[in-house]
């Protein structure tokens, strides 16, 4: 009975929140993008080394690339945005997530670059206040109690979206185009949440995106940010 219910309730929440496209509907399916807005198609790098199990003292670098699966997942990404109008591709500065658009092989089909640029990077963790390297899971927490701190050398979440956010609207080529951005979990979780108009410290619990998956928002050049579909994940071959 109460898996009967989630799935109602889910199924009732996709159908009831406008402008909405649920995962199981294609992407061709989205409105016409705005004159004044720049529509982002915000990947979740695909699975890397560093999200599974893994050798005991490989380094930070070594783990930053993507799994056999993680490369699946871009493929999927690469098929599920081919027909997509992309004016630029960017990426975080991990290599997972450079990897992530370069196995895609959508910017070898549109004939574009793949752009790193820091604006689009994870959310810097920075010390606790003992001085000691802050973790996710310890952000999670203060979250959790309705906290969203900017630690010494950190950020807020609400700061990370902010610098994210900004990057985007300086691209004055991409108004009316399509910008894909493949990024990490937190970012995606703050942008869906301030579409939303989530308090930042919820934003995490209630968007939580896949690996691998598809989130897409519209950004407006003096408006809002509009959640158009939220973790679409695309069909991985075998």
């Amino acid at each position: 009975m109460k898996k009967r219910w989630f799935a109602s309730v889910f199924l009732m929440a996709w159908l009831v929140t406008p402008g909405i496209v649920s995962p199981d509907e294609s992407l061709g399916n989205l409105p016409p993008i705005g004159e004044n807005a720049i529509r982002l198609f915000v990947v979740r790098h695909g699975e890397a080394l560093s999200n599974v199990a893994h050798e005991a003292g490989m380094s930070a670098e070594e783990l930053d690339h993507l799994t056999d699966l993680g490369k699946r997942q871009a493929e999927a990404v690469g098929r599920a945005l081919a027909a997509q109008p992309v004016a630029a591709i960017f990426t975080s500065e991990a290599q997972r997530a450079y990897e992530t658009m370069e196995v895609s092989g959508l910017a070898e089909s549109k004939g574009l670059a793949i752009q790193k640029n820091a604006a689009f990077n994870k959310m810097a963790l920075g010390n606790k206040e003992d001085g000691s390297g802050a973790n996710f899971q310890w952000r999670i927490e203060l979250w959790q109690k309705g906290s969203d701190p900017t630690p010494a050398g950190g950020e807020s979440l609400s700061s990370a979206v902010e610098r994210f956010v900004t990057a985007v609207k300086s691209l004055d080529y991409a108004y009316g185009k399509a910008v894909v951005i493949t990024t990490h979990g937190e970012i995606i979780a703050g942008l869906a949440g301030s579409a939303d108009a989530l308090p930042s410290w919820k934003r995490w619990e209630k968007y939580q995106s896949a690996l691998g998956s598809i989130t897409v928002i519209d950004i407006e050049k003096n408006g809002p940010l509009v959640l158009r579909a939220f973790n679409i994940q695309p069909r991985v071959i075998e």
